[in-house]
C-alpha cells in the first residue's frame, strides 16, 4: 500500500480511521492483530531478560529460581557450598554442605525420613556487622549437634540470605513456603518490618511453618503483640504491623523482649537515668518499641542523634558530658553507632570538657557488638579507641547491657554451652565467634527445632504442623536447657526467664575484652570489673 494511503487511512499507520472507506473487515483489523500479536509474544521476553539478568551475575552455571540479584548483591537460598559471593561465608557454608551430604550416614535411626529445615538471615546486614558470620556457624555447629547421638531423623539444612537490608525476605519467605520439604525456619533476621512481614507469609494459613527466631528482641514480635508488657507503638512507623503479633502461632523466639532487658536494667540504675540517647528513625523496631519502657523508668532529657550523620554522635556526647556528677544515660538505639559515642566521650575527657565524674551507659542487647572486631575500619577504629582509651580502662566510663547470650558468663557453668565449644573447635571455627552471643543464639533457635525433632518416633512424618506441636510443648517445665540456658516459651512465643546484665570490661590479655555480671544489688556509680 503507497504510503500516502496508508496515513490515510490508518492512525500511526496501524489502527483504521473512523469513516474511511475499506476494502473488508480483513484488510480493515490485520494490521491492529499483528501488531498486538507481536507485542503480547514479545512481553514473556522481556520478562525473561529480567530474569534472567537477575540470575546469570550470581553463580555459575545454569540460572535458577532459588538465587538472583536484588538491591546489588546474590540473595535466595542454598544449600551449600553457594555463599552468595561472600569469602568470609564460603568455609562455613561450605561445612553446611558437607553435613547435608552426610547427614544419616552414622549415628541417626536407620530409615528414618530425613527432615529439612532453613535458615532465613541477613548475611550483609550493617546492623550486624561480624556477628552475621557468627550466626551461621552458630547453625552449622546446631546441625552438628542434631545429627549426632541420639539423632532420629537426619537434620539438613538450607541458607537462606535475604539481602543488606532484608530486601527479599519476603520472596524468599514464599520460596521456602512452597518448598514440601522444608518444614521448619530459625533465624528470621534482625528486629525489623521486613522479618514481620517473612514471617506473616511463613504463617499464612495453608501450610503454616514453625518459626524460632535468633536474634529479634523487639516487641510485637510474637502471638499477640507482646500484649502483657503494655507496649506503646506511637514512637513506631504508623505503617508498622508487628503491633498485632506475627506468626499466626507459628513463631517462637529464643532472644529476651527488649521490655524484660530494660527491666533488669531499670534494676541496676535504682532511678531513671540522667539522660536517654536515642536515634531520630521511626522506622527502627528494635529502636521504637523499646523507647517508651526507657521513659516508663523516668522521664528524663532526651538526647537525639541521626544514625546517617555520624557528627551528631560527638553532639550527644558533649551533651552527656555537660552535667557534673556520676552520670548515668541509656544508649537504646542500634549500636552501629555505639563505638563512636564511646569514643566521642573519651575525647571529651582527653581534652578536658567533661564535667562528669564518671558516666555509665546502659543498654540493651545490640551493645555486645562492643565486643566482636567490626568489618567496616572506620567503626573497627572507633571500637578501639573507645576500648583502649584512659577512661574505659580505669572505669571512669562504664558500659553495662543485657546480652543475647554471654559466653563469659556459661562458660564453665552451662553443659550444653561446653557442647557448642566442642562443636565449634571440631568445626575449626574460632571460639572467639562465641563472645558476640549470636552464635549461641542461632545454635539455641536450631537446636530447639532438632530437639522438637527428636521428640517423634522414627516411623512419623515430620510435618509443619506436628513440629509446631512439638515446639510448643516446650512449656515451663518441660524444655531443654540450651547453649545459651534454659529454652522454655510461653503461650506467645516468648522465651521464658530472665535475661542477665553485666559489664563490659578491658582485655585481661590481648585485645579480647570480657564481661563480669551486675544485678539489682550492684553499684551504678562504680566498676565492677576485677
Amino acid at each position: 500500500m503507497p504510503p500516502e494511503e496508508l496515513r490515510n487511512r490508518f492512525h500511526l499507520k496501524v489502527y483504521p480511521r473512523r469513516n474511511k472507506f475499506f476494502r473488508g473487515w480483513w484488510d480493515k483489523w490485520l494490521r491492529v492483530v499483528v501488531v498486538a500479536a507481536v507485542l503480547v509474544a514479545a512481553l514473556p521476553g522481556y520478562l525473561a531478560v529480567d530474569w534472567l539478568s537477575a540470575r546469570l551475575s550470581c553463580r555459575d552455571g545454569a540460572p535458577s529460581g532459588d538465587i538472583w540479584s536484588a538491591g546489588g548483591e546474590c540473595v535466595g537460598v542454598s544449600s551449600g557450598p553457594y555463599a552468595f559471593g561472600l569469602d568470609a561465608f564460603g568455609p562455613v557454608l561450605a561445612k553446611i554442605a558437607e553435613q547435608n551430604a552426610n547427614a544419616g550416614k552414622a549415628g541417626c535411626q536407620p530409615g528414618a525420613a530425613p527432615v529439612t529445615v532453613a535458615v532465613l538471615s541477613t548475611l550483609t546486614s550493617p546492623n550486624g556487622g561480624g556477628r552475621t558470620l557468627h550466626e551461621i556457624e552458630g547453625y552449622a555447629a546446631a546441625q552438628a549437634r542434631a545429627n549426632g547421638v541420639g539423632c532420629i531423623h537426619p537434620l539438613l539444612l538450607k541458607v537462606a540470605h535475604m539481602g543488606a537490608t532484608q530486601q527479599a525476605a519476603t520472596r524468599v519467605a514464599e520460596i521456602l513456603r512452597d518448598d514440601p520439604s522444608v518444614v521448619g525456619v530459625v533465624g528470621m533476621g534482625l528486629s525489623d518490618q521486613r522479618s514481620a512481614d517473612a514471617a506473616d507469609v511463613l504463617g499464612a494459613p495453608g501450610q503454616p511453618m514453625p518459626m524460632v527466631g535468633a536474634l529479634i528482641t523487639a516487641e510485637g514480635f510474637d502471638a499477640d503483640g507482646s500484649a502483657d508488657d503494655r507496649p506503646d507503638y506511637s514512637t513506631c512507623d504508623e505503617s508498622a504491623n508487628y503491633d498485632n503479633g506475627i506468626g499466626e502461632g507459628y513463631f517462637y523466639r529464643v532472644a529476651h523482649r527488649n521490655s524484660k532487658q530494660i527491666r533488669l536494667l531499670g534494676d541496676f540504675l535504682k532511678t531513671g537515668p540522667d539522660f536517654i540517647v536515642t536515634p531520630n528513625d521511626k522506622r527502627d523496631p528494635y529502636t521504637c518499641t523499646a523507647l517508651p519502657f526507657v521513659r516508663r523508668l523516668g522521664e528524663r532529657p532526651e538526647v537525639k542523634f541521626d544514625p546517617t550523620d555520624p557528627a551528631t554522635v560527638s553532639l550527644a556526647a558533649q551533651r552527656i558530658c555537660g552535667r557534673p556528677g556520676s552520670v548515668t544515660a541509656f544508649y537504646i538505639a542500634r549500636s552501629r553507632d555505639l563505638g563512636r559515642f564511646l569514643r566521642s566521650i573519651d575525647e571529651q575527657y582527653r581534652n578536658g570538657l567533661c564535667e562528669a565524674t564518671s558516666i555509665t551507659v546502659a543498654s540493651t542487647s545490640d551493645a555486645v557488638r562492643m565486643r566482636v572486631p567490626e568489618v567496616d575500619p572506620e567503626l573497627e577504629g572507633a571500637r578501639g579507641q573507645a576500648l583502649r582509651s584512659t577512661v574505659f580502662r580505669d572505669g571512669t566510663l562504664r558500659l553495662v547491657y543485657t546480652p543475647l547470650a554471654d559466653a563469659d558468663s556459661l562458660r564453665g557453668s552451662n553443659t550444653e554451652f561446653s557442647t557448642l565449644e566442642d562443636l565449634f573447635e571440631a568445626a575449626g571455627f574460632d571460639l572467639r565467634h562465641l563472645d558476640g552471643g549470636w552464635a549461641i543464639n542461632a545454635y539455641d533457635a536450631l537446636y530447639t527445632m532438632s530437639e522438637a525433632v527428636r521428640t517423634l518416633s522414627v516411623n512419623s512424618e515430620v510435618t509443619r504442623s506436628v513440629l509446631n506441636s512439638a515446639i510448643s510443648g516446650f512449656a515451663a517445665g518441660s524444655g531443654r536447657l540450651g547453649a545459651g540456658g534454659r529454652i522454655e516459651f510461653d503461650n506467645s512465643g516468648n522465651r521464658t526467664g530472665d535475661p542477665v546484665a553485666v559489664q563490659l570490661c578491658p582485655p585481661r590479655e590481648g585485645d579480647r575484652p570480657v564481661t563480669v555480671r551486675v544485678d539489682a544489688q550492684s553499684s551504678p556509680a562504680s566498676t565492677h570489673c576485677r
